[in-house]
């Protein structure tokens, strides 16, 4: 695939919910962080999905943070389904989980290092585990599991400054995650790439399945989730989703 980008022109985009998405396919993507990595810069990359987008309408420290990504993603395929209905278009969604299986991939291709931090300690051991006997010792840099306190956080992000990877994944929560990143900027500044992959730990783990491809594809993942935990995922995928439909219809009359 020919590059659509150099090192002196902007990432294509469409403006979402006060947000330059990038109009970028997965591929893309991950060819736009290699060739800033290689070029010495840094890449923070952030994504945003329905649910998402309504936390930061409540939550100003979460905007800046994803705000202050140097990529932000379309991850789910409500946010692809938005943009059509605004009159915009994104070539598909680009999931955490799945641009960090290809970035990983890239980085053992590349002998580059990565770092883990995220989940519980027993499922960051196992991708730990499972990473090095795919790819070697030495490949990932260093992991911590992410039930640390608040005010250990700068020391957390020295840890991983001092362990020098070159690619950073992040499996917390939002906001966590995302705020972490921005808080902890300045330490991190060594890293060449980071971003935050939700619970995207457990499931490349094996401990939690991820649904088959064919509902993956039709945009359906979200209904295969809240079957797995309804307890957990109800009020994200009920009531979050419908008031996102109205901050939908709120950008929708947005003069132009």
């Amino acid at each position: 695939m020919s590059r659509i980008f150099n090192e002196d022109t902007a990432i294509p985009s469409i403006r979402l919910f006060g947000l330059p998405v990038a109009c970028l396919s997965i591929s893309q993507t991950v060819q736009w962080i290699l060739h800033q990595t290689e070029q010495k810069k840094t890449v923070m990359h952030a994504d945003i999905n329905t649910f998402k987008v309504v936390l930061m309408k409540e939550d100003a420290q979460l905007f800046r943070s994803v705000a202050k990504a140097d990529i932000i993603s379309a991850d789910g395929m409500g946010i692809v389904w938005a943009a059509r209905l605004l009159g915009k278009k994104l070539p598909g969604r680009v999931t955490g989980i799945d641009l960090m299986g290809e970035l990983v991939e890239k980085a053992a291709q590349n002998h580059k290092t990565i770092y883990l931090l995220g989940a519980k300690a027993e499922v960051v051991q196992k991708l730990t585990e499972l990473y090095t006997h795919k790819y070697g010792n030495g490949f990932v840099a260093g992991f911590q599991d992410g039930y640390f306190k608040e005010q250990d956080a700068a020391q957390v992000a020295l840890a991983i400054a001092e362990a020098k990877p070159d690619f950073l994944f992040v499996g917390m929560t939002s906001p966590r995650k995302e705020n972490f990143l921005f808080h902890q900027e300045a330490i991190l500044s060594s890293v060449p790439f980071k971003m935050g992959v939700g619970g995207s730990f457990d499931v490349l783990s094996g401990m939690i399945s991820r649904a088959p491809l064919w509902i993956q594809k039709s945009g359906l993942e979200w209904l295969y989730r809240l079957s797995k935990e309804p307890r957990r995922l109800f009020k994200r995928y009920t009531l979050d989703n419908l008031r996102f439909l109205f901050l939908l219809l709120k950008e929708w009359w947005r003069p132009a």
